[in-house]
């Protein structure tokens, strides 16, 4: 929870009032955040198999790089 959270969720415990479309728009803010959040997550995650998979296609020659790949696709499927 951020502590713009904990505000609000004091302020609903007290006597003072939030115009409601105050509230929506923090709760809107702090939406946006987490979305910003996991969105760099799943880029960076993004990156990172980026650079494997590059590193693994300077391991396989050339010519065995298709086959190498679909029959590892194929294993992670069956795996997973």
């Amino acid at each position: 929870m951020t502590h713009h959270q904990d505000t609000i969720e004091a302020l609903k415990e007290t006597a003072v009032s939030v115009p409601e479309l105050t509230a929506l728009a923090w709760g809107i803010k702090d939406d946006h955040q987490e979305v910003l959040g996991h969105a760099k997550g799943m880029l960076l995650a993004a990156q990172r198999a980026g650079e494997k998979l590059l590193r693994a296609k300077k391991l396989v020659p050339h010519g065995q790089r298709r086959t190498r790949a679909s029959r590892s696709a194929r294993q992670s499927a069956t795996c997973g």
